[in-house]
């Protein structure tokens, strides 16, 4: 039965599971919840020790710390843990939960360090709140190769049954992150409780599926922490997360909307027309949308010079505030036009909401930016429109030439998408499109669904807001039709065809008006030729990460010095401020910090939002989500499974498409599955060796079926070459062949043979398997190149490996200077491999990643 060891001020208390003391903790709960050859021996310390320590004087800290020593080495031998062998010392707040990950402190004690450590950290919990209990979790300290997070939080996985792995290679600080899933048709839902064995970096996907099965059969959301330490995977954290996402829907905004009065008696203002549509020039896409049949609010003009020269020095007409007045009866947007439509970047309001508001934005905001711009107000025209409140928005991207058109959308207004996860889809069309075409069948649709996190709404001020989305939002698509998607990428095609390139739009979806619902509205477009695909990111635990939310941090950014050339820096950019998320010289400003720091902005939102460009021409490296990375696209395969796997996946309520291959198909596929069945023994631990045995045994015994041959026929020749050359039981290993010398040394290694068997026979020391050795070098100089050439041979079954060279032996090359790495890893019967040069103090990786986009081909 499993127990709890708690350390008192004066005994040792063991505890069943039913009848835990109140002060637990639910960091040491966790690890109770889950089977305890997963986690690392421990002991938990109760919080009176802190209490104590916090009371007694500096004189007495010390010898309190001696006493309550004693007593833990005395709690570590009743678990048999050696006291002196090295610890982890972790806190252990009464009132820990997820969201305090990281807020408190542990410390590695070493030999005989017990007490000085003790005591440091003692100090350090002295420093946090004082009035929350927090005990201590004595653990035995496992040394990592790797460590990192296994979690299935909603924010994670929508189904408890996936889940995200994140490593980290202690050595070299490269992380990577890995999806896993836990189906009953794959394996039995029984939970394997002994010890995770794991001696090679590919088993640890398969190993932490345990802890993930367990989660899954109870319904639950937990974010484990785990270490690997060559042999054996560890759980040393397992923290329950809430389902419940707290946060806002966001159609609430719909169900408010103020309709506004159609009885307007305007003196300034004029409503557009399409015959004066060209005279401004952001009036033209609207009149086009509306000629293809998409609603259109009404747009009010006001182009009178001597009206808007006067607003520029800062004095509205009263025929101006008088129309203002009644437009503001319903929220009201204006956006500013001019003759020339290469300026950049003009005005645009807020959701104005009352006259008080709008005559503020006209003086100061829009006046301000004419007059810095050093425009000319006589070519300026005011555009406005009531506020449209919409369930979502969206950019679309399509070309003329390419049948595929990318959407991204998220809750709220388009400013979200600028920066927050959305959803993708990616909308198959025809190679040419017609606006007559209402017969969607040659159109497909491949998606990828996120966690939403957060959306942007304005408030009744005008203001924007970020909001985390709640749940079931979180996860829902915030575009559910498959007409709207398709209506949407044929008019993209359309809008491209006609200009001749790639064109942008933006879009509002699920539209509350006055003329009632409208499922989709297109609002803006620009001119976008081709996608940019951003840089690639590869995550580094010694990366310093830099969150920039608000104008403090931006100007803590600025008083930054650039950081050594051996650091990278990251900036995650999440405004949570009106101005950071309204206004875009925030972002523009973030990129020129970038650029002179040498930072990479790390953009979670959509790659055709504006603010990406904007981060571009600021002169930083922008990292952004993969587009078009479908997660819940039916996964593709092309291994050879046994019979029954079809009909187990489908009772597990999964569709499934199989081959059948032809017997020349299946000889060759079977061969190759023996190889797989291969490497999983040489990579199975001692609780999976008979399971994957038997594997091997069901593909030979299908081989011998397929080659048309009798198993007693096997056996003949099996039994025959064991007659002649032996069998494997002795466990004998070749080390070296050649001539003999004079006198040859006897062996016992034969137990009968001839004389001169036994003298040519040596005994010696076994040598390791699965070597990584060089072979020879060459090096050629030319009149415009060097070229290095070193030969490196790996055991293939090698599970990973590492070497380094140096590209010495010329004379203006430095060996230093000049060197070249290579990582391989075995992903089961795959070969990954990475190159680095490094030429100085600076480096370059290239990742080799496998040929081409067809899923099949795992050639690396």
């Amino acid at each position: 039965m499993k127990t709890l060891v708690w350390v008192n001020r004066n005994e040792i208390l063991t505890y069943s599971m039913g009848e835990l003391p109140s002060e637990l903790g639910p960091k040491a709960a966790g690890l109770l919840g889950i089977p305890s050859a997963w986690t690392p021996d421990f002991v938990v310390v109760s919080p009176s020790l802190l209490r104590e320590y916090a009371t007694a004087s500096t004189t007495n800290q010390a010898e309190i710390a001696t006493q309550w020593c004693a007593r833990i080495a005395d709690a570590l031998r009743t678990r048999g843990i050696d006291p002196r062998e090295p610890l982890l010392l972790r806190s252990n707040a009464v009132t820990e939960n997820l969201g305090d990950r990281g807020s408190y402190c542990s410390r590695r004690s070493d030999s005989d360090e017990l007490r000085p450590n003790l005591e440091a950290l003692l100090s350090d919990l002295l420093t946090m709140a004082q009035d929350i209990p927090i005990g201590l979790i004595v653990q035995k300290y496992v040394p990592p190769v790797m460590k990192g997070h296994l979690s299935n939080e909603r924010r994670v996985a929508r189904d408890f049954r996936d889940a995200e792995i994140l490593s980290t290679t202690v050595e070299t600080g490269e992380m990577a992150e890995h999806k896993i899933v836990h189906r009953n048709w794959r394996r039995s839902n029984d939970v394997d409780d002994s010890t995770l064995w794991c001696n090679s970096r590919p088993q640890i996907k398969k190993v932490l599926r345990e802890p993930l099965a367990l989660a899954a059969r109870n319904s639950r959301r937990m974010h484990y922490e785990w270490v690997w330490d060559g042999n054996i995977v560890y759980i040393v954290q397992a923290d329950e997360a809430p389902d419940d996402v707290d946060g806002k829907i966001p159609a609430e905004k719909l169900n408010a909307i103020v309709v506004p009065s159609s009885d307007l008696e305007l003196r300034s203002f004029v409503i557009a027309s399409r015959d004066g549509s060209e005279r401004v020039g952001k009036l033209r896409s609207h009149m086009k949308y509306k000629a293809h049949g998409f609603w259109q609010p009404a747009f009010y003009v006001l182009d009178d010079a001597e009206a808007i020269s006067s607003v520029v020095q800062g004095i509205v007409p009263q025929d101006v505030e008088t129309d203002l007045r009644q437009l503001v009866s319903a929220p009201l947007m204006i956006r500013t036009g001019y003759c020339d439509d290469t300026v950049p970047l003009l005005p645009r309001s807020p959701v104005l909401a009352d006259i008080d508001q709008a005559i503020k934005w006209l003086v100061e905001g829009f006046a301000g930016e004419i007059r810095s711009k050093e425009l000319n107000a006589e070519a300026v025209t005011l555009l406005a429109h009531h506020f449209i409140p919409a369930l979502a928005a969206a950019f679309s991207h399509a070309t003329p030439d390419k049948p595929d058109v990318l959407i991204e959308a998220l809750w709220g207004v388009p400013e979200g998408l600028y920066y927050f996860p959305c959803d993708d889809f990616i909308v198959s069309t025809p190679a040419t499109v017609s606006s007559t075409e209402n017969d969607f069948t040659r159109f497909s649709i491949r998606e990828r669904i996120q966690f939403k996190s957060h959306f942007v709404e304005p408030d009744e001020h005008g203001r924007f807001r970020r909001h985390r989305v709640r749940e079931p939002w979180d996860w829902k698509r915030t575009i559910h039709s498959e007409s709207v998607l398709y209506r949407m990428a044929r008019f993209a095609r359309l809008a491209a065809q006609e200009a001749g390139h790639g064109v942008n739009i933006m879009w509002f979806v699920g539209c509350r008006t006055p003329d009632g619902g409208q499922e989709v509205i297109p609002w803006y477009e620009e001119r976008q030729d081709e996608l940019d695909h951003g840089s690639v990111f590869h995550q580094n635990a010694r990366d310093e990460v830099v969150t920039i939310s608000t104008s403090e941090d931006l100007g803590s950014l600025q008083s930054r010095n650039a950081p050594p050339d051996s650091g990278r820096l990251i900036l995650k950019l999440a405004p949570s401020e009106h101005v950071a998320l309204r206004d875009e010289s925030f972002a523009r400003q973030v990129g020129t910090e970038a650029a002179r720091l040498k930072a990479t902005v790390l953009l979670k939102g959509a790659r055709l939002a504006h603010i990406y460009y904007v981060l571009k021409r600021s002169g930083a490296e922008v990292v952004t989500k993969p587009i078009g990375e479908d997660t819940h696209a039916p996964a593709r395969y092309t291994k050879l499974v046994r019979d029954r796997i079809p009909e187990k996946v489908a009772a597990g309520g999964e569709s499934v498409t199989v081959a059948r291959l032809s017997p020349e198909e299946r000889w060759f596929a079977l061969k190759l599955k023996l190889i797989e069945e291969a490497f999983e023994v040489r990579d199975a631990g001692p609780n999976d060796i008979v399971e994957e045995l038997a594997d091997v045994y069901e593909v030979l015994s299908a081989l011998v079926q397929a080659a048309g041959v009798d198993v007693e026929d096997v056996e003949i020749v099996r039994a025959s070459k064991a007659k002649k050359r032996g069998a494997f039981d002795k466990g004998m290993q070749l080390l070296e062949t050649g001539l003999p010398d004079s006198e040859p040394v006897p062996s016992s290694l034969l137990n009968e043979g001839s004389a001169r068997e036994v003298q040519l026979l040596r005994s010696g020391r076994a040598r390791p398997f699965e070597l990584v050795t060089f072979g020879g070098s060459d090096r050629r100089r030319g009149s415009v190149f060097k070229e290095f050439v070193r030969d490196l041979s790996v055991s293939l079954s090698r599970s990973s490996w590492r070497r380094t060279m140096k590209a010495s032996g010329f004379r203006d090359v430095d060996p230093d200077v000049a060197t070249v790495s290579i990582d391989g890893r075995r992903e089961g019967m795959n070969l990954r491999l990475r190159i680095k040069l490094q030429v100085g103090r600076e480096q370059l990786e290239l990742p080799l990643t496998p040929y081409g986009n067809d899923p099949s081909d795992d050639r690396t």
